[in-house]
């Protein structure tokens, strides 16, 4: 059955990628993003159908899907929201058996067998699509909640709107932290003060940018007013970065966008602050760990970058 999976003419012809994952790149992908978002887009749109099929889950995968659809923006993230809800299912039912989980859309994708196929599935389709990639995972997704329980709370479900891909990436990065989302990590003072960041940066050269990041590290304490005469910032953009980091959600927000700016006009800078071991020398370990991290650390700022283009450009 995996092999018929991998002969269908999607995977036969490299090219043939649904229109539906088209249109969506086109939308939400910058031009440098494209043809990751169009395969990886390829990758989990036929494995949501391989999902719906009645070689795997059939009419169960349904709700779940359509859960996972309304809460994540992309076929990627979709998938990957009912990837783990059916890899979370069958460990719970192999904890305390089918007949005692009381979420029925939980139970009907729980089959352990199953989620090693489609697993086994997903991982083929993956690589047929990228032969010469390493996967660490980081793909950005909210996670399934489970189906509603009565009719009111379907309501609310129903009525809800989508998050998008700003609230996932924030959730996810508030989640790492212990912290929960600001109201509006893109106010118009937050995208002011970005806007201004980023001309900074663009302006300023790679060693400059290392000179200011010194001084500022040896000075025990900066508040707005020293950052501001350091930086050539204005008052206001001082102000924010200095509040910024105590608002839950926001200071992270504010790192990977002040990342992204780095990586857009000075490549490669962001990898120069990442954490090595002590006496420089590096094992197959460490190195591995270290290109597990930068993976994704990239991951964040791309969408770090992506957020802030959607959300400030209107700003």
């Amino acid at each position: 059955m995996i092999s018929a999976l991998l002969s269908t003419p999607a995977f036969a012809q490299s090219g043939d990628i649904p229109a539906e994952v088209i249109a969506q790149c086109n939308a939400v992908a910058s031009a440098s993003e494209l043809p990751d978002c169009l395969k990886e887009g390829a990758t989990a749109f036929e494995m949501l159908e391989v999902a719906r099929s009645a070689e795997f889950y059939g009419a169960a995968a349904e709700p779940v899907i359509a859960a996972c659809g309304k809460t994540n923006e992309t076929f990627s993230g979709q998938w990957t929201c009912f990837q783990n809800a059916a890899r979370k299912a069958a460990e719970t039912r192999e904890l305390i058996g089918v007949d005692n989980i009381a979420d029925a859309c939980v139970a009907g994708i729980s089959e352990p067998d199953l989620s090693a196929r489609i697993e086994q599935a997903f991982t083929l389709k993956r690589d047929a699509r990228f032969p010469d990639r390493t996967f660490f995972g980081g793909t950005m997704y909210y996670s399934f909640q489970g189906c509603p329980a009565d009719e009111e709370k379907a309501e609310v479900e129903e009525g809800a709107a989508p998050q998008s891909t700003s609230d996932a990436v924030i959730s996810a990065l508030g989640a790492a932290l212990g912290e929960t989302k600001s109201e509006d990590p893109y106010s118009d003072q937050a995208c002011a003060a970005y806007a201004e960041i980023g001309s900074l940066i663009e302006a300023k050269t790679g060693d400059e940018l290392r000179a200011l990041g010194l001084e500022m590290k040896g000075r025990d304490e900066v508040d707005a007013a020293g950052l501001a005469s350091l930086t050539g910032l204005s008052d206001e953009t001082a102000a924010f970065l200095e509040t910024s980091g105590q608002i839950e959600g926001q200071g992270m927000v504010t790192l990977f966008t002040i990342a992204a700016f780095l990586e857009t006009h000075h490549p490669g800078m962001v990898a120069e602050f990442m954490p090595r071991s002590e006496d420089g020398a590096e094992g197959p370990d460490d190195a591995l760990a270290q290109e597990m991290a930068m993976g994704l650390v990239t991951t964040m700022i791309d969408g770090a970058r992506a957020n802030y283009e959607a959300a400030c450009a209107v700003k």
